[in-house]
């Protein structure tokens, strides 16, 4: 018989009554989470509302078990499937490419890649994921790494600093390494890869042990008390994410903005929900009637490496994207001939190249971003009824037809599709 089954004459009810205390926790704070979206004003915005919190619920529990209770940190992985657009929660950006993973800074690994179309690439170390007690660990770009002509790189991570030249080629080593923390249990490495269209080229990520003869002399076991406390973490970011990125978000935005319909803009490093250090971001909690539009006019500083406009709901999660104009990117956005950019959010196509469709959404969030530029940029908004939309628009702003339109969306249709395809 093998002695690591044998677990009592009451089965694993007594062999392991952390895991059962685990769960509980991890139960309550579903609860807790669920009682309080319930309970806040958000949840009397509309029928619409009221769904949403609910599939807000079911969403954090997945990408909790993605985070703290699958993740083996010596066998790494890049999980994207939680900011795809079904996984819609804490507002990813749609046109970037997410990855996160959980490490063990005691051990060493190797980012292999290809940027593709990539403006953009940020790697972010923390001691975990949204969780009251995580650290900022370090930000890191691969623009500041050696890529050689084809756009390939290699990065290593490592608790020390590893000997120039380290890895398959010159594309690793001494420039291009994260230092990861082993004063910390685990660190969480989340990567942000920013493209501009559709069906631009998201390169190629992956991530693997650089030394692997441990791995087969290692086998993956857990003890209950390992899980009880994954469990717990789990239950704890779920239980931050609906205080602080989701409630206290919003609160925020019309706190600090002064009320519905106004800017707040603040940076990245400013932040203790997870933010990118080097971003900009304008919260701008909206309001409309049928019969009205949006007017949102910002500033674009020139060191930006990449900005755009997207919209949430009012629990912070990012609208379809996929089959409506829900965002646009410094790629797909018409800049007016002074140098700003100008979104119309309305229900209905207003003809307007720069039009976010707001979904049905009578109430939510238009989250503005800006990469690169330590300013805060000017931002100014309208509430204008639908019939003077021109009136309070430049003369010269692009307009689509309605056959454009079905073209651009369609194109947007197969890019987003193509990318999220197995």
């Amino acid at each position: 018989m093998n002695p690591r089954l044998v677990s009592g004459n009451n089965g694993d009810r007594s062999a392991a009554p952390s895991l059962q205390q685990g769960w509980e926790l991890f139960r309550q704070s579903v609860e807790n989470a669920r009682n309080r979206l319930v309970n806040s004003p958000q949840f009397n915005c509309s029928d619409m509302s009221r769904a949403q919190a609910y599939s807000l619920i079911a969403q954090m529990q997945a990408t909790a078990d993605n985070t703290y209770v699958a993740p083996r940190g010596d066998y790494p992985r890049l999980i994207s499937h939680c900011f795809e657009p079904i996984f819609s929660w804490a507002a990813p950006a749609p046109d970037f490419v997410y990855g996160f993973t959980l490490l063990n800074p005691r051990r060493s690994y190797r980012i292999s890649g290809r940027t593709g179309d990539a403006v953009m690439t940020l790697f972010q170390l923390q001691s975990k994921l949204l969780t009251a007690d995580m650290e900022r660990l370090g930000d890191y770009s691969l623009g500041d790494m050696v890529i050689d002509d084809e756009g390939r790189y290699q990065i290593i991570l490592s608790a020390q600093r590893p000997s120039a030249g380290v890895g398959d080629d010159s594309n690793a080593g001494d420039d291009n390494w994260i230092q990861l923390e082993p004063q910390f249990p685990s660190n969480m490495l989340f990567v942000r890869r920013a493209v501009e269209q559709a069906d631009s080229d998201i390169g190629e990520m992956v991530i693997e042990p650089f030394e692997t003869d441990w791995l087969a002399e290692q086998a993956f076991e857990q003890t209950p008390d390992q899980m009880a406390l994954r469990l717990k973490e789990a239950g704890e970011m779920i239980e931050f994410t609906t205080d602080r990125l989701i409630l206290g978000l919003y609160h925020n935005t019309l706190k600090f903005g002064g009320g519905l319909n106004k800017p707040w803009i603040w940076l990245g490093e400013d932040t203790d929900i997870g933010g990118a250090g080097i971003a900009t971001y304008g919260f701008i909690g909206y309001e409309l009637d049928r019969d009205e539009a949006l007017v949102i006019e910002a500033e674009l500083p020139d060191d930006s490496l990449y900005w755009s406009a997207q919209l949430t709901d009012v629990w912070n999660s990012t609208l379809d994207y996929t089959y409506h104009q829900s965002c646009l990117s410094s790629g797909q956005t018409k800049v007016d001939a002074d140098g700003s950019a100008r979104w119309v959010l309305a229900l209905e196509d207003p003809g307007v190249a720069n039009w976010l469709d707001v979904v049905g959404n009578f109430q939510g969030v238009a989250l503005l971003r800006w990469f690169g530029s330590r300013k805060k940029p000017e931002v100014a908004v309208k509430r204008v009824k639908l019939s003077q939309l021109m009136k309070h628009l430049p003369a010269d702003t692009s307009m689509v037809t309605a056959h454009e339109r079905k073209h651009i969306l369609q194109q947007r249709q197969r890019g987003y599709i193509s990318r999220y395809s197995v």
